[in-house]
């Protein structure tokens, strides 16, 4: 829906520079400045665009603000549904990582509508089935840096993912960027 409308922001805009992307270039997607909390009412009016009211912050789960840099190859998706598929020839993230070893990983989820508790019991299933294993870290227990509220998932504006690009995610400001290399 968030295509069709009159006024489309920057972040939502990105996708059609992913698409367009020629084979071995680099794109650049940035933070947004503000997110959707309640949606625009699609049905009174198709063209309305998103209500962007609310401050994007991204944050790390450390509680630092330091700023912080890392690469590897994206992996990841809605939790709510990646989570169901984890320790099946779907869902190998370890064989994944284990592929990706001169490249690194960035393993990324998002919870749509799990409450804390069902949260937590995904987390820990992904946790047992090795997805968390080799992968570096920042915090305690994990053995990567944890970056949470970024523009993914399903609060609009979202950035556009692309699974097995290389991608470079940067810090700094509670604001950060995205480059990712497609089909290399």
């Amino acid at each position: 829906m968030e295509l069709g409308a009159s006024h489309i922001d920057a972040v939502t805009a990105g996708v059609w520079n992913v698409l367009r992307a020629s084979h071995d270039t680099d794109v650049v997607q940035y933070s947004s400045h503000q997110f959707q909390r309640t949606e625009s009412n699609w049905i009174a009016n198709p063209c309305a665009g998103l209500l962007l009211t609310e401050d994007t912050q991204w944050k790390r789960l450390d509680g630092s603000s330091a700023p912080v840099a890392f690469s590897g190859r994206l992996i990841g998706g809605c939790l709510d549904t990646v989570a169901r598929i984890a320790g099946t020839q779907y869902g190998d993230l370890p064989g994944f990582v284990k592929s990706s070893a001169g490249d690194g990983v960035v393993l990324y989820i998002e919870n749509a509508e799990m409450p804390p508790c069902e949260l937590l019991r995904a987390l820990w299933s992904v946790r047992l089935h090795g997805w968390l294993d080799d992968l570096r870290s920042a915090c305690e227990g994990i053995s990567c840096p944890v970056l949470h509220d970024l523009d993914i998932g399903h609060l609009p504006p979202q950035l556009s993912l692309v699974n097995g690009a290389v991608a470079h995610i940067t810090f700094k400001n509670n604001s950060g960027s995205v480059t990712q290399r497609l089909g290399h």
